[in-house]
């Protein structure tokens, strides 16, 4: 059990289920190891890398894991894995990666090489990079190349040949998804309503 961890309500399973995978600073801070980067929480601040490489947490025997929660950060997967627990009662079987700020291509060879044929599941949250990041993460697990730009109010994505222009506010996977007709077949568990998982178990614990 973490003090930081506590404070924000997370359930004990949950933090059972975590604590090898993390470690602290000496002022106690949370620190996730990424190979070559780090994410670090404390209570006033949360840095999330950009990494070539991904956090995990879960079994390791990758031989018996069946569902991959790709995250967008370590946090996020703590918060998701806090609220959603019920729904997932075989812990023994999934796997949290979490691949940072930005996801990139070395990330998802390691994931195909390593995961392949899993039960992919995107924990992105809400605000526009973590939207980005879902549509990046879908498209790699797919194995076919995109690229997103903001051009003023607007969302550019470069996909199988074309140029698909979004307003800011509507763009999202789905909504990509609608627009250019092409699923990608990655189920998605995104938050109603809120920014995220992490925001809502922040807003939570600091409410009481």
């Amino acid at each position: 059990m973490h003090p930081y961890l506590t404070r924000l309500g997370v359930r004990p399973e949950v933090q059972e289920f975590f604590a090898p995978f993390y470690m602290e600073d000496v002022q106690g801070n949370l620190l996730f190891d990424y190979g070559d980067a780090t994410e670090h929480y404390g209570f006033a601040f949360h840095r999330v890398p950009v990494s070539e490489n991904c956090w995990l947490a879960g079994n390791p025997d990758l031989n018996l894991v069946s569902k991959v929660f790709i995250c967008s950060s370590a946090m996020e997967a703590i918060a998701f894995y806090h609220f959603r627990y019920a729904d997932y009662p075989q812990p023994q079987c999934i796997l949290f990666l979490s691949v940072g700020t930005q996801p990139n291509p070395a990330q998802f060879r390691w994931i195909a090489e390593v995961l392949s044929g899993r039960d992919y599941r995107l924990v992105f949250g809400d605000p526009l990079p973590d939207r980005a990041g879902e549509l990046i993460t879908a498209a790699a697990l797919s194995k076919l190349p995109l690229k997103i730009s903001i051009n003023e109010n607007h969302v550019l994505v470069e996909f199988r040949l074309k140029l698909y222009r979004m307003s800011l506010t509507a763009f999202s996977l789905h909504a990509f998804e609608k627009l250019s007709r092409y699923r990608f077949g990655v189920r998605t568990l995104r938050p109603k309503n809120v920014d995220s998982y992490f925001s809502q178990l922040k807003s939570a614990s600091f409410n009481h």
